[in-house]
């Protein structure tokens, strides 16, 4: 059950046992008035009643304002959940880089690093960021290609590099 759910249960029930209550009270008051309870020993079973029927407005008044809580704040704990689960996306697509990256060797690690810093990189830029031929860096760059890490888009007479969304 959701918290705004929960928090409408909460103040719907605290109202209508507060009505009932305050109504009881009220029947409670008037008997003890009709006995003369207030300047009377013997009427301590009313004035019991009445105490702990105060003590139980406390803990309906608590009750009512934890509903308005749980009804309240519901959207700032979903924005935390979102928060949190977007954290973790990015913690596992991380974690899938950094394991792929494991398995290259030195040349494929500096490509791969290049791309996923810059998307869209052309590939005369890649060559000057990773101090790579032309030759070698169109070899590892078709190579993750065909193996579907990257895609490669026409720009003019170059390319432009970028990973794909499997990846």
């Amino acid at each position: 059950m959701n918290n705004k759910k929960l928090g409408i249960i909460l103040i719907s029930a605290s109202v209508l046992l507060g009505v009932f209550l305050l109504g009881s009270m009220s029947n409670l008051s008037a008997k003890g008035n009709e006995l003369g309870c207030y300047n009377n020993a013997e009427c301590n079973q009313v004035a019991g009643a009445l105490g702990t029927s105060h003590f139980i407005i406390g803990i309906l008044a608590a009750l009512f304002s934890l509903g308005i809580y749980m009804f309240v704040f519901n959207k700032s704990e979903e924005a935390i959940l979102k928060r949190l689960e977007d954290k973790n996306k990015e913690e596992i697509e991380l974690d899938k880089f950094n394991s792929v990256l494991k398995i290259l060797d030195e040349n494929e690690q500096k490509v791969l690093k290049a791309v996923s810093e810059k998307e869209g990189i052309s590939q005369s830029n890649l060559r000057f960021r990773t101090n790579l031929s032309k030759a070698k860096i169109s070899q590892i760059v078709t190579n993750f290609e065909k193996k579907g890490i990257v895609k490669r888009e026409s720009q003019g007479k170059t390319y432009a590099i970028y990973l794909a969304k499997s990846f």
